[in-house]
């Protein structure tokens, strides 16, 4: 046998998350922001999640269109705003996407789970 390069070693390696704590809904419902004023505005701009805080949990709403790399930046960013207090230790999800590419980890690959639950943006009538 050989030794693997560490690029060589992550590419055979899946990346993947736990999300067993319930502080960060990632694929939440619509549903959970049926309160929040000015939400049907805000998904009619067609981003590619909305994330908000609701009784100290962060909800994630994602885009049909948001890919594997955007739930994974996001879930990221989530997760430092909830565990990391000092900005200068926090770390951009999409950067930290990019670090793991580059690294050989496959980003392109679905790892984490989501609730399931997307909105696809309609045109507004005027």
């Amino acid at each position: 046998g050989s030794i693997l390069s560490i690029t060589e070693g992550n590419k055979r390696e899946s990346l993947a998350f736990s999300l067993r704590r319930p502080k960060i809904r990632l694929g939440a419902s619509v549903h959970h922001s049926r309160d929040i004023a000015g939400m049907n505005e805000i998904l009619g701009l067609d981003p590619f999640y909305v994330q908000f805080n609701k009784n100290d949990i962060i909800y994630i709403i994602l885009n049909s269109k948001a890919t594997t790399r955007d739930i994974l930046a996001v879930y990221i960013d989530a997760w430092m705003s909830r565990n990391v207090k000092e900005k200068g230790k926090k770390i951009d999800g999409k950067q930290m996407v990019e670090k793991l590419s580059k690294s050989g980890w496959n980003v392109d690959q679905r790892a984490i789970q989501t609730e399931g639950f997307t909105f696809t943006p309609h045109p507004h009538a005027d």
